[in-house]
């Protein structure tokens, strides 16, 4: 028997799909790079194999920096100054409170 998969489900299954072959993808690149050394971009002349793998990754990650950051600057208006118990906050929480620079994240 087969079981009904929402739509909505559907979907974020084929983006996980995607964001696991993109990150699969550069780790397979990265070999013959560190083969050729400090002159692998010889060997990449005409494109950028990692450029579009890349690309899926970049969209996958940034809409959740972005939402980090401004859950930072919503909790610093918010609190006006209170300090908060940073036991329980995660890596990129943490990062957030390091720097708000999105590339750095």
């Amino acid at each position: 028997m087969q079981q009904m998969v929402s739509p909505e489900r559907r979907v974020f299954n084929i983006s996980q799909l995607f964001f696991r072959r993109a990150l699969e993808i550069p780790s397979v690149h990265d070999t013959p790079r560190m083969r050729f050394g400090a002159h692998w971009p010889l060997a990449e002349f005409w494109e950028d194999k990692l450029k579009k793998p890349m690309s899926v990754v970049h969209d996958f990650i940034n809409p959740i920096v972005a939402q980090a950051i401004q859950r930072k600057r919503d909790a610093e208006v918010d609190s006006k100054g209170l300090e908060k118990d940073r036991d329980d906050e995660t890596l990129l929480e943490n990062l957030v409170n390091s720097t708000e620079d999105p590339v750095t994240l």
